[in-house]
């Protein structure tokens, strides 16, 4: 049974005008663990894309179940030197999921710097409960907004 606490002010923008947005949560279910995934970025996503320079940053806050505050704000953008390849990304949109084998996985896409900047999706994952996180490939086609799931063969002829 969950009970919903007060609407609070987690993330604020910063004073070098720097503003969250895109939120994405994922939980951890084994430490017990909610993961709010946000980019900060401080120009729009279409002047990056003009001017093919990526100013996202990738980062994340976290608060256990039995805690009643979150952890300061962790930054992860250079988990992959792609990211300097990229006119931008952005995380979700929703949420991520957390898989029957315990992989943490946060959908994303980005705009490549191509003459005609072309977006493709692609996710960040964690095999560890989060201590460490990876960045898969990008999808090869044009792919933007995605989501995520998991699909288990429920008739038992093929297990």
């Amino acid at each position: 049974l969950f009970q919903w606490s007060k609407p609070e002010e987690v993330v604020r923008k910063c004073s070098c005008g720097s503003r969250p947005i895109n939120p994405c949560v994922v939980y951890e279910k084994h430490t017990q663990t909610l993961f709010l995934f946000f980019i900060y970025v401080n120009e729009t996503r279409l002047w990056q894309i003009e001017h093919h320079e990526n100013k996202a940053r990738l980062c994340y806050i976290t608060k256990k179940k039995k805690d009643k505050k979150w952890c300061k704000f962790i930054e992860v953008t250079d988990l992959r030197r792609a990211f300097k390849n990229w006119s931008t990304f952005a995380i979700g949109p929703g949420h991520g999921i957390q898989t029957k084998s315990g992989r943490m996985i946060v959908p994303a896409y980005a705009f490549t710097k191509d003459k005609e900047p072309t977006p493709h999706a692609f996710c960040f994952y964690s095999d560890d409960c989060g201590k460490t996180w990876e960045c898969e490939e990008m999808l090869p086609e044009t792919s933007m907004e995605c989501e995520m799931t998991e699909i288990f063969n429920t008739n038992k002829k093929d297990r």
